[in-house]
């Protein structure tokens, strides 16, 4: 369960999508060695029975991510109905593609494209088809959108999973590809062109017109901006006539502009830039911001941009609030007055908007696939800017790429950047990466979550060789948030960290200390696919539908990273308790004692008297909801035996869950 996505069916889910590539095919169909048998059911009919299934794997050795996945099954069974089918992404998400309902008797035979975009559902096909009639091969939607992997790394084995709940009815399966279009790379401007580059200037409302923005190498006379920043930033101000302030002798405004980037369905673009700023103290005169809009319509304000930073780079990162198919984002200097305008003005630098399989409240993501550090800067342990050992790694030893569900890059702490895959120097060693300042909104916390690569002195001991996540309210000091002890070598392990700093803009940071210059020869410690993001919190909320003694009740939070449990009791004892999860909200009475169906049957657990796991750590779940209900078959004081079951039975009301 390590994608609750793959429970729950409702992730939010976005991408940049520059012009498509072509579709990429992997698998085969026909199977050249030909069909698999779908092994037979277990021995409980209308449930997958563990063991049972058929795994069909499919290797991608590709890198890139998911535009759009299509998935082509090229199978012969009868009945339709009896058929779980599911698709695993290498990341471990989960897509349940056909649930084994409606009930329905049509026959399968041929190949089914598995499609998003298709116009009609396979199970709209099988019920106008009817029994024992071949529902017509063809491009069929299914239960579990596939934009489920949107933004995913395609890299690395898929798991087509196949399991007849059902006896009396026989299959194959004969063929199956994955049809991939890869996602190409978001926008990102450097300005080491020494002009605007791929912006333009505007008066603010989109129109063209002369701005005192400019192409800049200098943050005042005699002082060239920032090494992090290049040889060339876009600068506010009248650098370019070697003047280092915004001081016309009138109040003056003026806009930089992007072009329009398409986005698929679903809209998380984030923005990261680094920025220099001097002006007026306070924030209503001489205002920056940063702003965002449909394409061709009306720009709205996504952050102000408030704090100074005279010659020295701050880095932000945030989210676009443009909803649309394809967006614009603009930096914006407004004087408001004529008068205290002898300052340096707004400079702006290696910005980079992408989009990313994230949900509400995502803050920042990095997964460092340029072959940098990214959004993320290099510092000492006191946060000062400083060269370190950190630095964007392929390999996690020397011949050995990193695992393909990191991609092709992570952030490392080694020396692997000049071949040496350990952080021994011949003395004590220290060094973090920073983020951007990330607005927190208010009311939420900070979860962080990324993949990690370790190995250090001792197996991995707290003692020595120390890994923190730490976290502060932008300008604050550092505060621990986890210490990541035991060793993880080139084996990729994900974490969710719940961060302290609750200001209204924050900043993390990995930092590593060796504390002593022996026992280094280790391979440290590696950062990837990282999502900062604001959860709301989670909440549990009943829904009366219980009937006899049996009770329903949760322990813990449905938030991310953290362990949730729920349990039955009041059970008769001599009865046999069963769970089950469901996706959709449902009132069915189940006899006149007043038992109802709360929820649909999508996975069932008998047997069960307590459900308890980790809530993944995946930002895309925030919002998601699901509901679990339970049962005691033979026990009394609930519907007594006839219709429907010839048992005595009763069930409990209805937890309907939300993730936060």
């Amino acid at each position: 369960m390590k994608k609750l996505s793959a429970v729950i069916g409702v992730v939010l889910l976005a991408g940049l999508a520059p012009p498509a590539e072509a579709q990429n095919l992997y698998g085969a169909n026909p199977f050249p060695g030909g069909p698999i048998p779908i092994p037979l059911p277990g021995p409980v009919n209308n449930v997958c029975t563990p063991g049972t299934e058929l795994f069909h794997t499919i290797t991608v050795p590709d890198a890139g991510l998911v535009a759009d996945l299509n998935v082509h099954l090229n199978l012969t069974h009868t009945w339709y109905g009896d058929l779980d089918i599911t698709v695993t992404s290498p990341s471990g998400t989960v897509a349940f593609v056909k649930d084994g309902l409606p009930d329905d008797s049509s026959d399968l035979g041929g190949t089914y494209i598995l499609n998003d975009e298709a116009a009609g559902s396979w199970d709209a096909a099988a019920a106008a088809v009817g029994g024992a009639v071949v529902i017509p091969p063809g491009s069929y939607t299914v239960d579990v959108p596939l934009s489920v992997f949107d933004g995913e790394s395609i890299t690395g084995v898929w798991t087509i999973t196949i399991c007849d709940t059902f006896a009396g009815d026989l299959g194959t399966l004969n063929g199956a590809v994955l049809a991939i279009t890869k996602l190409s790379p978001g926008f990102s401007e450097d300005f080491e062109g020494g002009g605007l580059g791929a912006y333009v200037e505007t008066n603010g409302a989109g129109a063209a017109t002369p701005t005192l923005w400019h192409g800049e190498a200098l943050c005042t006379v005699g002082t060239p901006i920032p090494a992090a920043m290049g040889t060339n930033a876009a600068s506010y101000n009248q650098g370019d006539i070697g003047t280092y302030t915004y001081n016309t002798g009138a109040a003056n405004s003026g806009a930089i502009q992007s072009p329009t980037m398409p986005l698929l369905p679903g809209l998380s673009a984030i923005l990261t830039f680094d920025y220099l700023r001097e002006t007026e103290p306070g924030a209503a005169f001489d205002q920056c911001f940063v702003e965002s809009r449909v394409a061709a319509g009306v720009y709205a304000t996504d952050a102000q941009i408030t704090g100074l930073s005279v010659c020295a780079v701050t880095s932000v990162s945030l989210a676009l609030g443009a909803v649309g198919a394809s967006i614009q984002h603009q930096f914006r200097f407004n004087s408001g007055d004529g008068v205290l305008n002898d300052f340096q003005g707004w400079t702006v630098d290696n910005v980079d908007v992408k989009g990313v399989a994230g949900g509400v409240g995502l803050l920042l993501s990095e997964n460092f696939e340029g072959g940098s550090l990214g959004a993320y800067r290099e510092t000492d342990s006191a946060g000062t800017s400083a060269p370190t050992l950190w630095h964007a790694e392929s390999q996690c030893a020397a011949g050995t790429p990193i695992p393909a569900s990191m991609g092709s890059f992570a952030a490392s702490y080694n020396q692997g950047n000049i071949g040496t895959y350990t952080y021994n120097t011949g003395a004590a060693n220290a060094g973090a990466i920073q983020s951007p300042l990330s607005p927190l909104p208010s009311g939420s916390t900070a979860v962080l979550e990324f993949d990690y690569l370790k190995e250090t002195e001792g197996g991995g001991t707290g003692t020595f060789d120390q890994c923190f996540v730490e976290s502060r309210a932008a300008g604050g000091a550092y505060a621990t948030d986890a210490q990541i002890t035991g060793n993880s070598v080139c084996t990729s392990t994900t974490v969710c960290v719940t961060l302290g700093a609750s200001a209204a803009t924050i900043q993390h940071r990995f930092r590593f200390n060796s504390v002593d210059g022996v026992g280094n020869d280790h391979q440290g410690w590696s950062v990837d696919n990282i999502s900062l993001v604001a959860s709301p919190g989670g909440f549990v909320s009943p829904f009366i539908s219980g009937c006899g003694p049996i009770t329903i009740a949760s322990a813990g939070s449905p938030d991310l990273g953290a362990t949730f449990s729920v349990s039955l009791g009041g059970l008769s004892g001599g009865g046999i308790p069963v769970m089950w999860i469901g996706f959709l909200f449902t009132s069915i009475p189940l006899c006149p004692a007043g038992c109802l169906q709360g929820t649909t049957l999508d996975i069932m657990f008998p047997g069960t008297s307590m459900i308890s796991g980790m809530i993944p750590c995946d930002p895309a779940l925030i919002g998601g909801v699901f509901s679990i209900q339970g049962a005691d078959i033979f026990g009394a004081g609930g519907c007594l035996p006839g219709a429907p079951f010839a048992v005595p039975f009763n069930v409990s009301n209805t937890l309907d869950i939300v993730i936060g």
